[in-house]
């Protein structure tokens, strides 16, 4: 048996469905398949019972998962080991992306790296904040860009910049409005499922005692930006990509509404030393010590809102 095969295994008796497992593997459904067909071939045993929902672990498919996680661990010590001992770090490093890779400097970093690590594979993964935490728990990611909210302590990170996003939405939306209470009786295109910045201005409204007017709820920032600029409500947008649309008039930015977040790059706790996570936070830093202009305006960082 081969450990791409007990990896296959394990993702899908997490995930409990084929094409979910394939799409996070980056296979196709029917390599997945064989890969699976195979390892139970040669077990001389089947893992998982099939029906319409998708795949569940049998017995004797839950008895052997607990070894197939062990060996898949004691393999990943090992390489990291290895790497540890060598002077070149090799393989891959998966970082989650949870913006627009420009005003991440993505192509910087990994410019950076590929010089200096030539035989470290760098993979990119769209990561949505409030879904960093479980995916580098669950090693999906060895590390990940995101905006700060409440995180357990399994999680270490470091800031790298602050930012600011602005209320905005069209001027007949805003024309007349100084109070948050006026603000919140405003139809909203709301970002829920913890994005960072809508927690920043939802604990405004709650400590005022108010409750937003929501007309619509997306997660996609741009999505959410057309939607605003067509009209259906407010929006949380980045400031300077607001000011660009308030110049062509396309928007006004309510002047009380400018929030406050912080960039950050994270990592499991205990993965500090891991020489891929290290290659990554070092590079992040450098990059973003010594190169801040392609996202810092007049009034500090922005960034979108995933």
């Amino acid at each position: 048996m081969e450990l791409y095969q007990l990896k296959s295994f394990a993702v899908i008796a997490e995930m409990k469905n084929l094409t979910k497992a394939a799409g996070s593997l980056n296979i196709s459904q029917s390599a997945l398949s064989t890969q699976i067909k195979s390892l139970e071939d040669e077990l001389g045993l089947e893992l998982f019972t099939r029906n319409s929902r998708g795949m569940e672990l049998n017995d004797k498919g839950r008895v052997l998962l607990t070894h197939a996680q062990e060996i898949l661990k004691a393999a990943d010590e090992m390489k990291r080991k290895a790497n540890m001992l060598g002077d070149t770090v090799i393989g891959d490093v998966t970082v989650g992306i949870n913006t627009e890779p420009a005003f991440l400097r993505v192509s910087e970093i990994s410019r950076l790296i590929a010089l200096e690590y030539p035989e470290l594979n760098v993979i990119l993964m769209a990561c949505q904040s409030v879904d960093t935490e479980d995916m580098l728990k669950r090693r999906m990611l060895d590390a990940s860009f995101f905006y700060h909210h409440p995180i357990s302590s399994e999680i270490e990170y470091e800031v790298l910049e602050d930012a600011e996003i602005c209320i905005a939405g069209t001027a007949d939306f805003l024309e007349g409005k100084s109070s948050w209470q006026e603000i919140a009786g405003t139809p909203w295109v709301w970002a829920g499922y913890g994005c960072p910045f809508y927690i920043a201005v939802l604990s405004k409204f709650e400590a005022l005692g108010l409750k937003i007017k929501q007309a619509i709820n997306c997660e996609d920032e741009y999505v959410i930006r057309e939607l605003v600029l067509d009209g259906h409500g407010l929006g949380m947008l980045r400031l300077e990509r607001a000011r660009q649309l308030e110049k062509e008039g396309r928007l006004v930015i309510w002047k009380d509404g400018i929030v406050p977040v912080k960039l950050c790059l994270g990592w499991l706790k205990g993965r500090s030393d891991d020489p891929e996570v290290n290659v990554v936070r070092n590079a992040v830093r450098k990059i973003f010590q010594h190169n801040m202009e392609p996202s810092v305006g007049a009034h500090g960082a922005m960034w979108s809102l995933t």
